[in-house]
């Protein structure tokens, strides 16, 4: 059933996390043994499209706007969602619950469907970035306000210690414009990575890290008018995020040590 979305709320997604970059509750986290991503998603840059540049010759306003994003599906973001379930198991020795074992579970199913038929309030965002979501997986927006209570049940149901949610913001970082108007201009992706640990139980962020940025995947492909191969640039953001996911670690570690 296709979502009918009331699109009120007039904050922006990124005005919505925590001052602070990074927390991490010690005593807390280290009982943590089982852990299900509950919502996942991207905020991908466009890059320039045809409509753009028929835009920018009729000299039409080009100029970024904030809007309502919608949830849109994307294949790479699965693959996203599983690099770091994988990197958590690898680095931290959790149990991770598959994606499609926590897209099975009853409760989870019912609260997508809460979360996403119906009227629903959404943030508003910069109209240069898509809203990427996997099939069947929550956005963050949906967990970050969803009641506590139901928070609690969820990870109950689920039957783990802690939730978590994650952001993804994926930059494209074209490297010069004008060079793109003459068929030179690459693009190389920058992810910064915005993970919230909770545990349901107490209603406690355990572990919060807003700036968890890695290193630009580098691509030799040239763009031509600005323009770029959409799938290319979707696995390119797929490294970019996998990069962000061994910064992610490497604070949580470092903050682990202090």
């Amino acid at each position: 059933m296709k979502s009918i979305l009331k699109m009120v709320l007039a904050l922006p997604l990124v005005s919505l996390v925590a001052c602070t970059t990074m927390k991490v509750e010690k005593d807390h986290v280290k009982g943590v043994k089982r852990v299900a991503i509950v919502g996942f998603d991207v905020q991908q840059q466009r890059p320039v499209e045809g409509g753009d540049l028929f835009k920018a010759l009729t000299h039409q306003d080009t100029s970024s706007k904030a809007e309502v994003k919608g949830r849109t599906e994307a294949a790479h973001v699965a693959a996203m969602y599983d690099l770091l379930r994988k990197k958590l198991e690898t680095d931290n020795g959790w149990q991770v619950m598959p994606m499609d074992k926590v897209k099975q579970n009853k409760a989870y199913q019912e609260h997508f469907k809460a979360k996403t038929e119906g009227w629903q309030n959404r943030p508003i965002m910069n109209d240069r970035y898509n809203l990427l979501q996997a099939e069947g997986i929550l956005d963050s927006f949906a967990i970050m306000t969803t009641e506590p209570e139901k928070r609690k049940q969820l990870q109950q149901d689920l039957g783990v210690d802690a939730i978590l949610y994650v952001g993804i913001k994926v930059d494209l970082n074209n490297n010069s414009a004008l060079a793109s108007l003459v068929g030179q201009g690459k693009f190389s992706p920058l992810a910064t990575t915005n993970l919230t640990l909770i545990d349901a139980a107490f209603d406690t962020k355990i572990w919060f890290d807003g700036s968890a940025q890695g290193e630009p995947a580098e691509n030799n492909d040239k763009n031509f008018m600005g323009m770029a191969d959409a799938e290319k640039l979707n696995q390119l953001a797929v490294k970019a995020a996998e990069s962000s996911y061994k910064k992610l670690l490497a604070n949580y570690k470092e903050k682990l040590a202090e």
